[in-house]
């Protein structure tokens, strides 16, 4: 999901975006370390920034971006190791991390809705064959109806489901020739 400012005040875990570090990775498409070394910003620019970072417990702040659109950030907190700081090698590894992420995160949407299309093309045949005799209109939907609960009761798997649900609809798809 896109991180505009719009949605700020969505909760996210459990903890707020701050509007000005949404911003900031939109704009500069650059990570965030709660160090002005690493910003170079004026005190009180930086001060800006930051002051919300502070109620996220985050240090470091890599921003999730897919053809030039920020789509998440991923926030790290203090380093385990005692005393240590993020270094440019550390922010280096999370950002090759976060642009695999990005990269994962398209590829789960373009597969959901690639399912989506599936199932709204089996219910347009669907459709269709119920279109050619009015006797038959929601008899696919009862079929579709009674196969899923008895999947449900039989405590078969989500793929399972889904492949009777979908062999449900298409039950009497012979009928259409």
């Amino acid at each position: 999901k896109h991180l505009g400012c719009n949605d700020v005040k969505e909760k996210t875990d459990s903890f707020y975006l701050n509007e000005k570090i949404v911003n900031w990775l939109e704009e500069k498409k650059h990570s965030i370390i709660a160090d002005n070394r690493w910003l170079n910003l004026s005190k009180k620019e930086f001060e800006e920034l930051t002051s919300g970072i502070d109620s996220m417990e985050a240090i470091l702040i890599v921003p999730i971006i897919h053809r030039n659109i920020l789509i998440g950030a991923i926030t790290l907190g203090h380093k385990r190791i005692a005393g240590s700081i993020f270094d440019i090698d550390d922010v280096e590894v999370i950002e090759s991390l976060a642009n695999n992420l990005a990269q994962a995160i398209v590829n789960a949407s373009m597969y959901s809705k690639l399912g989506n299309l599936y199932v709204q093309v089996i219910k347009a045949l669907s459709n269709i064959l119920e279109s050619k005799d009015a006797y038959t209109v929601g008899h696919s939907d009862n079929v579709t109806k009674y196969a899923f609960a008895i999947a449900k009761k039989a405590r078969l798997g989500e793929k399972e489901i889904n492949v009777i649900v979908h062999s449900a609809m298409l039950h009497d798809i012979g009928k259409i020739g």
